[in-house]
């Protein structure tokens, strides 16, 4: 749940969102209406807060909080 907690808290501090609007079945796109900018710049917050790299093909299969966190906790660890 580490994982969790630091994407919401990136995205309640840096995204303007309210926690109860953020959990692990929210939809990137639908849900929090992030857009494919609003996306990279969270992409580049959490590559900075994990220091890992979220490539092209990792970022095109997350369409979830959840995929977020799986993805970025098999970043960690297969560093």
């Amino acid at each position: 749940m580490e994982t969790f907690d630091k994407i919401k808290n990136i995205i309640i501090s840096e995204m303007g969102f309210i926690s109860n609007e953020i959990n692990l079945n929210s939809e990137i796109i639908n849900d929090l209406q992030l857009d494919s900018l609003d996306f990279v710049e969270l992409t580049v917050l959490l590559e900075r807060e994990f220091n890992i790299l979220i490539d092209d093909e990792t970022s095109s299969k997350i369409f979830t909080i959840s995929d977020l966190c799986f993805s970025i906790d098999l970043k960690l660890k297969n560093k």
